[in-house]
């Protein structure tokens, strides 16, 4: 398990699963002394759930907010008037 910095300025942690697949994450952080940290927390609880490794992440399933985009959209938008 290593920190790296891409060339976003972003730091990620590259690690194995349990399966010994190679995975990345973001530590959602251009500081280096705030990503360590990330990493050193990390590394000792790899039980982390994907919420606490993405706390920006959106539950929003792309039905639901299709639905509630259309509904959004019935209020906000007008129809075309035809000509005619």
């Amino acid at each position: 398990m290593h920190l790296y910095k891409r060339s976003n300025g972003i730091y990620y942690i590259r690690y194995k699963n349990d399966s010994g697949c190679w995975k990345s994450i973001s530590t959602i952080t251009n500081k280096k002394q705030i990503a360590l940290n990330f990493l050193k927390d990390f590394g000792s609880d790899h039980s982390i759930t994907e919420t606490q490794k993405f706390p920006h992440k959106n539950e929003l399933t792309f039905n639901v907010f299709s639905i509630k985009y259309l509904a959004y959209s019935v209020i906000h938008h007008s129809l075309p008037i035809p000509s005619g």
